[in-house]
């Protein structure tokens, strides 16, 4: 009897298979998607025109797609095109004011543009939606240092040293921290005091 049941249910779930594969699916092709992603792999090998031509291309068919015009602001920036990044980090903001990479991004153009106090507010920003990132603790404390808060940048080198596991950004943080607590020299792997 039970294996009655069991093969009744066997041949009930194929035939509802055979019936949901009869129904017809009918697929659209994202294609600011497939310039974006495109974009992203002529970027990692080293072809930057090439990519902004596909992120235009992207955001002509589809001129709200946020991932897009952060990819195209990242590249105008590693471009030299401070303004046009500047400008497209701007845009991802109106449309998205919690984007953690924009403000980020957007925060370290100005702060290379000699604009600190405007910095600051991006990297403020960013910490209150998201404080683990270390990378911008760093920034922030770079920032605060430019502005004469040697206290205020020390916090945040403390800050990127427990949430930066390695690399140069921790070694960058650990010499920052030394200096502002006029610790000598010595080796670069040495901690810096609590």
């Amino acid at each position: 009897g039970r294996l009655r049941v069991a093969l009744g249910a066997l041949a009930a779930g194929g035939l509802l298979l055979a019936a949901l594969a009869a129904i017809p699916v009918r697929m659209e092709p994202n294609a600011a998607k497939w310039h974006h992603d495109r974009a992203r792999a002529l970027v990692l090998s080293g072809r930057p025109d090439e990519a902004l031509a596909e992120l235009e291309a992207a955001l002509a068919i589809d001129p709200e797609r946020y991932e897009a015009r952060l990819t195209l602001a990242n590249v105008l920036l590693e471009s030299g095109r401070a303004a046009e990044a500047e400008a497209a980090y701007r845009r991802v903001l109106e449309r998205r004011p919690r984007e953690h990479a924009a403000l980020n991004n957007l925060g370290a153009l100005l702060a290379r543009t000699g604009r600190l106090e405007e910095a600051r507010a991006c990297f403020e920003r960013a910490l209150e939606l998201d404080p683990s990132p270390g990378s911008v603790h760093l920034n922030l404390g770079r920032v605060l240092e430019g502005l004469g808060d040697a206290a205020g940048a020390a916090e945040h080198y403390r800050r990127a040293l427990e949430l930066i596991e390695g690399g140069p950004a921790r070694a960058e943080a650990r010499r920052a921290l030394r200096r502002l607590e006029k610790v000598p020299g010595g080796d670069d792997d040495a901690e810096p005091r609590r």
